[in-house]
């Protein structure tokens, strides 16, 4: 189990920015009551209104677990969402990604595409459970002199606990407000692609699903940090 986790780690650092063509990868890390959650995540700007972050190896450490004795947790779902991504990108993809059985069809063929069409419809969930969405409020653009940017993001994440002896799956959205700080000098395309950190603030509600039955927390409100590079 070591060994898998540690060649998840590596074949993710090298396929994803060549799957997804982003040029900034960042590393985030979200302080709630009984949680933290680091994050290695990979995003860009899609607009000038609009940024996009998917937080690929996203981990819920819970210092104390409510459904198994308060004893520490951590999530394995990055791990089988990694997993099932690879699996049907082997399967599905186009070919141009990474190699695939359905690139051995003819890109002309109704059936490669169909297969493709699937296998893209499978992962987009998987990626989007972990993601954040971002609303841009200002300075994420090549034209802003302003050391400063700001923006609302909703954000998805999800964690699967089955290290312990009860199973259970965390559904927490949140929404919440970035501010973002340029460390260099912003590139010619994006202040997003460059060195930077920012402070996140936002709340959360925690949908913990088990064997016979959901719980719902109250809101909670936590405090995140984000450390981003350029790739």
């Amino acid at each position: 189990m070591q060994f898998m986790k540690l060649a998840y780690i590596i074949c993710l650092a090298i396929l994803v920015p060549i799957a997804t063509g982003y040029a900034q990868v960042g590393i985030q890390t979200s302080f709630k009551p009984n949680e933290i959650v680091p994050a290695i995540y990979f995003g860009g700007t899609v607009s000038n209104y609009y940024s996009f972050q998917w937080n690929c190896f996203n981990v819920g450490v819970i210092p104390k677990d409510p459904y198994n004795q308060n004893k520490p947790s951590g999530s394995m779902y990055p791990f089988y969402s990694f997993c099932s991504i690879m699996g049907i990108g082997f399967l599905a993809s186009s070919g141009r990604e990474w190699p695939s059985l359905a690139a051995l069809l003819p890109d002309s063929s109704l059936t490669k595409k169909t297969i493709v069409a699937i296998g893209y419809a499978l992962i987009a969930p998987i990626i989007l459970s972990n993601s954040q969405h971002h609303l841009i409020l200002f300075g994420y653009d090549s034209s802003s002199s302003s050391p400063i940017s700001s923006s609302l993001f909703i954000r998805f994440q999800t964690d699967y606990y089955d290290q312990r002896d009860v199973s259970w799956l965390r559904f927490a959205p949140s929404g919440g407000f970035e501010l973002f700080f340029d460390i260099k000098n912003k590139p010619s395309n994006s202040n997003f692609n460059c060195y930077g950190m920012a402070l996140q603030f936002a709340i959360s509600r925690n949908w913990d699903v088990l064997n016979n039955r959901t719980i719902k927390s109250a809101y909670l409100g936590y405090i995140g940090t984000k450390f981003n590079f350029p790739f």
